[in-house]
C-alpha cells in the first residue's frame, strides 16, 4: 500500500466493510444524483454544464466544512413551498420519489427551527 501512496490506514476486516460502504454513498450514489440532475437538465434543454461549478463547490465544502456542516437546501430550510414546487415538477415517478426520500432524509438530520 506504502508503494502506491503515501497515506496508509490500517484497518480491520468491519473497518473495511464500513469504509466500502460509505465509499459506495460517497462515490457512486453522489454520482447517481449528477446522473439525475442531468437527465433533469437534459429535459429541460439546459447545458448541464452549468451545474458543473455547484458540484465542484459543493464537494470542496463538504470536504472544508464537513458534509453535515456544509449542507443547504430547501430541505434544510424546511421550506416546504419549495419542495412541493420541485415536486410538480418532476414527472419521473422514480426521480419524484427519491427527491421525497433525501429531503426528508435531510429534514430528520436538521430539525426545523419554526
Amino acid at each position: 500500500a506504502q508503494q502506491l501512496s503515501s497515506k496508509v490506514f490500517r484497518m480491520n476486516s468491519s473497518q473495511r466493510q464500513q469504509m466500502h460502504l460509505a465509499a459506495v454513498w460517497a462515490n457512486n450514489f453522489s454520482n447517481h444524483m449528477i446522473a439525475v440532475a442531468e437527465d433533469i437538465a437534459d429535459k429541460a434543454d439546459v447545458p448541464r454544464e452549468v451545474l458543473s461549478p455547484l458540484i465542484e463547490e459543493t464537494i470542496a465544502k463538504a470536504q472544508a466544512l464537513g458534509a453535515l456542516t456544509a449542507q443547504t437546501g430547501p430541505a434544510r430550510r424546511d421550506d416546504q413551498d419549495t419542495l412541493d414546487k420541485h415536486l410538480d415538477l418532476l414527472k419521473n415517478r422514480d426521480q419524484k420519489e427519491l427527491y421525497t426520500q433525501l429531503s426528508q432524509s435531510i429534514m430528520k438530520n436538521y430539525p426545523s427551527k419554526k
